[in-house]
């Protein structure tokens, strides 16, 4: 590791960059960015679908109900999904190997792939944020006073933390996709964790439990704190070993 951070030459920093726009530039029309529009838009329509029934005073209880379905189920099915569709664009097309070929792309070339994921999965939140007030809106109206907007800082801070608490959910997900040239492996990953997160959501160790790192964030204060500073350090650490191995793993 010692070696790749003393590598940092400005040639290696220019190519960091060109890999960098590269991943942003294959996003542009890609399933990955309408998955990215459509997981936390559908959390919203859900909840308001639901809550058309229910009594919903505020927007704090509107807000919370639709963190508690994100964090819950669609924010890990939607990491599994988008770690898979990220990398299928390179081993669907055997690309890695004419990547790799530029002096230097490693690390750098799974950096910007595993960073653009981390940056996708802070942008799902940021939109289910926006999202929120919306399906508000057509539920109940924003009343005369201010009062939501304090409510709306709230629930924003909440899913700031959601997603800083999974970077470590994200490096997993995207470090088996990498791995395997098939899509298998990530999904049954994605989709086992997600079933066994259902089981140990009750239990004291679940708060060690990756997939549950997000709901943990709506639990005690201390439990929150806890999950995200593991999630987000133990999410850039997974990343500094992720880039570390692949640079120096030989692909077939």
């Amino acid at each position: 590791m010692a070696g790749l951070v003393a590598d940092v030459r400005p040639s290696n920093l220019a190519l960091a960059g060109a890999f960098v726009r590269a991943e942003f530039m294959k996003l542009r029309g890609s399933l990955a960015l309408l998955l990215c529009v459509v997981a936390p838009i559908s959390v919203v329509v859900l909840n308001l679908a639901i809550s058309l029934d229910q009594d919903i005073r505020s927007f704090a209880q509107f807000a919370s109900a639709s963190s508690a379905l994100w964090s819950f189920a669609m924010l890990p099915m939607a990491v599994t999904a988008l770690s898979v569709l990220l990398t299928q664009m390179e081993h669907s097309r055997l690309a890695w190997d004419h990547a790799l070929s530029h002096e230097g792309a490693r690390p750098f070339l799974y950096i910007a792939k595993i960073g653009t994921a981390a940056v996708l999965t802070w942008a799902m939140h940021g939109l289910l944020a926006l999202a929120m007030p919306i399906g508000w809106l057509l539920l109940r109206g924003f009343p005369g006073s201010d009062a939501w907007l304090g409510e709306f800082a709230t629930s924003s801070v909440i899913l700031a933390k959601m997603a800083a608490s999974a970077m470590l959910l994200v490096a997993l997900q995207m470090g088996c996709a990498i791995l395997f040239r098939s899509a298998i492996p990530p999904l049954c990953l994605g989709i086992v964790g997600t079933m066994a997160a259902t089981g140990a959501v009750l239990s004291r160790q679940g708060i060690y439990f990756p997939w549950l790192f997000a709901i943990n964030v709506m639990s005690t204060p201390d439990r929150a704190a806890f999950v995200v500073w593991f999630g987000l350090l133990g999410g850039l650490a997974m990343f500094a070993v992720l880039s570390t191995f692949f640079s120096l793993r030989e692909r077939n």
